[in-house]
């Protein structure tokens, strides 16, 4: 997880909840080019896409919607 140049959280953080976002943020970074929703993301975390959505804003501090749109402008 740390090798990744879009890697968000410091190293001493990895609960179970930060290595889901963590998964999330690697396969969106891997697919930014293709159709990327909620559901399919959170299928990648094995996570319910409510609990996801919520888990997501909480440890990212935007939507998923948001930061895949900030990924493809920047």
């Amino acid at each position: 997880f740390n090798n990744t140049p879009f890697n968000i959280f410091p190293i001493k953080k990895k609960s179970f909840n930060f290595q889901k976002i963590q998964t999330a943020l690697t396969f969106i970074e891997t697919n930014l080019g293709e159709k990327l929703t909620l559901n399919t993301v959170a299928e990648q975390t094995h996570t319910s896409s409510f609990h996801f959505h919520r888990l997501f804003r909480m440890l990212v501090g935007e939507t998923l919607n948001g930061y895949i749109n900030r990924r493809r402008i920047e």
